[in-house]
């Protein structure tokens, strides 16, 4: 007897699973179908505010504190670089391309392993930037 009192309460609790995963389900379908998607949007408003661009100002101010660091400290990478400005990599990554397009820097090595050190005096002085 209790065999079949175990028997109907598995069956009771498999109906009650099917039933709630069957109106999830729909849920999910009725969602998909008119378009309504909250999750997505808030994260789309987040990646708007992250991608800001930067202005021209902000780029060479950033510029002109990763200069003094590489000529404070040259040979080191960009990541211990970005630790001791206490920035994030991305960050610093479009200002250290300006300042090694303007000849101001230059890169000994590849991505992770590249070295920065200050450009010969005389690349600088050609290359300050003017105010």
């Amino acid at each position: 007897m209790n065999l079949n009192i175990l028997e109907q309460k598995i069956d009771v609790a498999i109906e009650d699973y099917l039933a709630e995963a069957q109106t999830q389900a729909l849920q999910t379908i009725q969602r998909k179908l008119l378009g309504h998607s909250p999750k997505k949007s808030a994260v789309r408003v987040n990646r708007r505010k992250l991608n800001q661009t930067r202005t021209k100002a902000e780029i060479d101010a950033l510029a002109e504190l990763l200069f003094q660091a590489i000529a404070d400290l040259p040979g080191n990478s960009l990541q211990f670089l970005t630790a001791h400005l206490k920035q994030k990599p991305r960050r610093l990554e479009t200002p250290a391309s300006h300042l090694k397009q303007a000849g101001r820097i230059r890169v000994i090595g590849r991505k992770e392993n590249a070295k920065y050190f200050p450009a010969t005096k005389t690349a600088r002085q050609n290359s300050a930037p003017s105010v």
